[in-house]
């Protein structure tokens, strides 16, 4: 008597989309860094997110559109001049502080990054051991540090650079309705805000890097690399005037740069868009992106430095 036996079925192949799903997910150091600083980068994208919607919010919430309305035809006639704003509508003045603080926030992301980064991104790490682990596990140090540097360094480019993109749009928006006075606030908002400030980001990246290796644990690292990348950004503004040839005097499109007191105080003439007193030490309006760009040289060359220096102490440290 024979008996017959039943094949065991064979296993199921994996479904597609799954198969899929993980060709698509990031793999090794990467995937290690974007899941074990998963919060860290999502306030970064928030923080993104939200200055995005305060800068829509300042363009087309009921404050901006009244203070664009209260301004516009200014300067014509049966119109009041465009100078005798500032004090007399409350749309007016908010909308013009917002533009002022806004800025203000992002000249000074630098210390912020340095911050985030020296303790969320590396000091935590390098302080309760999550980074030797990692080098015992076929990650060498070096390659282990270029990782923690690239993957938030991209998050930090693109979302500075989004930022800044955003911020000059709503620049050029308020002075077209001529909400910023000539002189010094067109000159502090125009030639501060730009690819310089994307820089300074990754400036304050390198900062807190170098802080974590040197300090080791993630407080300190934090105080420290906060307020080295604060001394650096403070140091090199006041050089940003002497960056390139100053123009002559006498042209129409000069921009005052702050701190000269011999421009008397500024003139607020709505005839000259871009003008203000021929001052000593001011710079036309077309050497915007020259400056901008000799800046961000420097600080991109400052950070490169910086980064060096990093991988040395942690070379040191594990030789």
């Amino acid at each position: 008597m024979s008996t017959s036996t039943s094949p065991h079925p064979a296993p199921a192949p994996a479904p597609a989309k799954t198969a899929k799903t993980s060709r698509l997910r990031p793999s090794g150091q990467l995937w290690t860094v974007l899941r074990l600083h998963r919060t860290a980068l999502w306030v970064w994208v928030a923080f993104v997110v939200i200055s995005i919607g305060v800068l829509l919010w300042v363009r087309y919430g009921s404050t901006g559109v009244d203070a664009a309305a209260t301004l516009a035809g200014c300067g014509t006639a049966g119109h009041r001049a465009c100078d005798e704003w500032m004090w007399s509508d409350t749309a007016l003045v908010t909308t013009r502080d917002r533009l002022l603080e806004i800025g203000q926030v992002l000249r000074n992301l630098a210390p912020v990054v340095a911050a985030w980064a020296g303790a969320a991104l590396i000091g935590r790490e390098l302080e309760n051991g999550t980074a030797e682990l990692a080098w015992t596990q076929s990650v060498s140090p070096a390659r282990w540090l270029a990782t923690k540097l690239a993957v938030p360094a991209a998050f930090l480019t693109v979302g500075a650079g989004v930022l800044v993109a955003s911020y000059r749009m709503l620049l050029d928006w308020s002075v077209t309705h001529h909400m910023l006075r000539a002189g010094y606030e067109k000159y502090t908002l125009y030639f501060n805000i730009g690819p310089a400030t994307v820089a300074y980001t990754l400036l304050g990246l390198a900062v807190g890097a170098l802080a974590a290796l040197l300090l080791r644990r993630a407080v300190p690292a934090l105080v420290a690399g906060a307020a080295a990348a604060w001394l650096l950004t403070v140091a090199i503004a006041p050089w940003r005037g002497s960056l390139w040839p100053v123009g002559a005097v006498g042209d129409s499109s000069l921009w005052h740069l702050p701190g000269s007191d011999s421009c008397g105080g500024g003139i607020y003439n709505h005839n000259l868009i871009d003008s203000v007193d021929p001052c000593i030490s001011a710079q036309p309006a077309d050497h915007y992106l020259p400056v901008q760009l000799v800046e961000t040289g420097i600080v991109l060359a400052l950070a490169a430095v910086l980064v060096l220096i990093s991988f040395r102490v942690l070379h040191r440290r594990n030789a």
